[in-house]
């Protein structure tokens, strides 16, 4: 049960990155503009469009996905260890930047909206991190702790 959930975490967070890495590299400005979706506006509140800038954050966004759909594909301990450190290497800095810089154009249920989303991404793989302490180096150590 603990690896399904921890195999489940793992796309979660890997679908949310592709999702937003994916949109932004195929469409900067569109991502810009339309970022998160649904009628919602929120990079488009942080400064003027940059083509560069969002590209890159794009490739960012994609790469972290990447590597976290592998971690939940493969499911061993180094895999999912570095896919989850990495992705915390970059949100917590994220949370941190937003949680400091108030002052944008985001208010009310967006802005609560935005920081919950990216408290998420904190909290989510700190819970699938402290999970992946049952999980074998390679897939045939998961059989042996089973037991």
């Amino acid at each position: 049960m603990n690896d399904r959930l921890l195999r489940l975490g793992l796309v979660v967070l890997a679908l949310a990155s592709l999702y937003t890495g994916l949109w932004a590299v195929i469409d900067p400005h569109g991502w810009y503009l339309g970022y998160p979706g649904l009628g919602h506006h929120w990079t488009d509140a942080y400064g003027p469009y940059n083509h560069h800038l969002a590209s890159d954050v794009g490739a960012g966004f994609l790469a972290i996905g990447v590597g976290t759909g592998y971690a939940a594909i493969r499911l061993t301990r180094p895999a999912a260890r570095t896919a989850l450190v990495a992705f915390l290497a970059f949100s917590i800095p994220h949370l941190i930047y937003h949680l400091t810089h108030q002052e944008h154009a985001l208010t009310g249920g967006d802005r609560y909206a935005s920081l919950a989303a990216l408290a998420i991404a904190v909290a989510l793989p700190i819970v699938l991190l402290a999970m992946t302490r049952r999980l074998g180096t390679r897939r045939g150590d998961r059989l042996r702790l089973m037991r």
